[in-house]
């Protein structure tokens, strides 16, 4: 794939180094001292991203991808829809500075995925210390199906069933169970215990009904 990263701060650096091992990678900052030496699938143009003609010359129209990663949430807004709008860019990825401008960070805006550091923060917390907890993953914007966990909780009244041959709720599709580490199909993973995160997609509004199923106790 070939991707464009906007931005060379820590993120952008540390992002197009784990993705140039296997992609196609281009960086575009307007700061030379953050310049990166070119590598072979790596390479860093000098310039402001917001700017149509450096997006061109990093070779945005012909990129699979653009991720923006600057520190300014209007920049890298305007930089999304400058790459979708503008250079057809198939995928935009986006960072949201500020969690209270995530509600502009929409797909007509030019955006497809946005990614908010003290969101994923507190995620993560609360799949720490929430037991049995619904939650989402990855919202699939387009499409309006949602990626989902949950952790089946002691004294689930689902335990014992087997992962693939339960009913489920309409619009919802089992995908994984995660087990000690190990990550299974439905089929093969037999009855579900306790401890079990189960990741399925769901229809918008279809998540809670999959969650009461997997976290009602037996009565």
């Amino acid at each position: 794939m070939r991707i464009v990263i906007c931005g060379a701060g820590d993120t952008g650096r540390h992002v197009a180094e784990v993705l140039a091992q296997v992609h196609d990678v281009t960086v575009v900052d307007r700061r030379p001292d953050r310049r990166i030496a070119d590598q072979s699938s790596l390479r860093f143009i000098l310039g402001d991203a917001a700017d149509p003609s450096v997006l061109v010359r990093a070779g945005a129209r012909d990129a699979d991808a653009l991720i923006a990663v600057t520190r300014d949430d209007p920049t890298n807004l305007l930089i999304a829809m400058l790459a979708k709008h503008w250079l057809g860019v198939h995928s935009t990825v986006v960072r949201a500075q500020d969690p209270a401008h995530g509600w502009l960070f929409t797909p007509q805006a030019g955006v497809d995925v946005v990614v908010s550091a003290a969101e994923l923060v507190a995620r993560l917390v609360q799949e720490e210390v929430t037991a049995g907890d619904l939650v989402t993953l990855l919202r699939l914007h387009e499409p309006g199906v949602a990626v989902t966990e949950t952790t089946l909780p002691p004294g689930a009244a689902i335990a014992g069933t087997h992962a693939g041959r339960f009913p489920l709720p309409d619009g919802v599709a089992l995908t994984a169970v995660i087990r000690d580490g190990a990550v299974l199909l439905p089929d093969r993973a037999g009855p579900l215990r306790a401890g079990d995160v189960v990741v399925a997609l769901c229809e918008p509004g279809r998540e809670h009904l999959l969650h009461d199923l997997l976290t009602g106790t037996a009565r």
